[in-house]
Order: C-alpha cells, then sequence, then structure tokens
C-alpha cells in the first residue's frame, strides 16, 4: 500500500476496512488496519490509532499472515512511535525487517532497516560509526535487491560527506 499514490492511501485503506467489516477478515486485512490506524494516530487521535494498530498486528498473529507481516510491522512500530520512545522502535523495526526478507517482501524489509537506521542516528542510542556502517548496508541492500523507490528516498550517498 505504502508504494500507492499518498494522494490514495487514505481512500484505499478506507476500501480495506469497510471490505474486511463487510466480509469478514483475513490475513491482509491487517494492512488496512494498521494503516487506519496510522492515519487516525497522524491526525491526532493518536489512542485510537494505537487501538487500531494492536489490532492489525493481533490479526497477523492469528491468521498467521507473515506475507503482510512486514509490512504491518513497519507502520506500526511508526505508530506506536507516538506514544513511545523512539529508541523503543529499533527492536521492532529489526524484527519487521527479518520478518520481511523470511517472506521475500524486499520493500518492506526495506522500510523497516530505512526507519532503523533513521532512528539509529536520530536517537543517539549508538555510536556514529555504527550508524554510518548500518546506512552503508541498507545502501548496499536496496542496489542487491532493486529496491529503486527506497534508494531515491534514502539517496545513494552515504554519511561520509
Amino acid at each position: 500500500l505504502v508504494m500507492a499514490r499518498p494522494a490514495d492511501i487514505p481512500l484505499v485503506t478506507l476500501k480495506m476496512v469497510q471490505l474486511s467489516l463487510a466480509h469478514g477478515m483475513s490475513p491482509i486485512s491487517a494492512v488496512g488496519f494498521v494503516y487506519f490506524g496510522s492515519i487516525l494516530a497522524s491526525i491526532g487521535h493518536i489512542d485510537e490509532g494505537c487501538r487500531f494498530v494492536k489490532l492489525a498486528k493481533n490479526l497477523v498473529q492469528r491468521f498467521g499472515g507473515r506475507e503482510v507481516a512486514g509490512e504491518v510491522i513497519a507502520i506500526a512500530t511508526q505508530t506506536i512511535g507516538f506514544v513511545d520512545p523512539i529508541q523503543s522502535t529499533l527492536d521492532f523495526h529489526m524484527e519487521g525487517y527479518k520478518v520481511a526478507l523470511e517472506a521475500g517482501d524486499t520493500r518492506s524489509a526495506s522500510m523497516n532497516f530505512f526507519f532503523y537506521c533513521n532512528y539509529v542516528l536520530w536517537t543517539g542510542s549508538k555510536s556514529i560509526s555504527f550508524a554510518k556502517s548500518k546506512y552503508e548496508e541498507f545502501c548496499r541492500f536496496m542496489k542487491q535487491h532493486n529496491v529503486v523507490a527506497m534508494l531515491l528516498i534514502a539517496g545513494t550517498r552515504t554519511m561520509d560527506k
């Protein structure tokens, strides 16, 4: 869903939630609910947003939706960052990276890895050299898996300039 046109994300999200409520839950329902929670949190309804994020994570566990787990973890962790310290998101993003890779979802793996690298730098929880090495590893991963959209977001230069 994250690769959709940004203007379409709320409409697609609402349609996914509507279909899930009308026809029952499925593994893909988790994606709709996690984006719905994220949207709610981003417009100031943080508690409600977090409830939908938790629902999405529970749906992944209930239905064993490994193919969507990486995306759900990435968006859920970003939303949880509204209430928990950013340092607490580091382990979740690494989990999302690993789960997505296991499922063959390089796009969600790259999202989680990108957020992890940024938060390592922003929080100062690790040394600058560690953060730099992670950004370099991220760029190699992106090139290896040809995830062009994330390369454009992150840029191909490392932090050495």
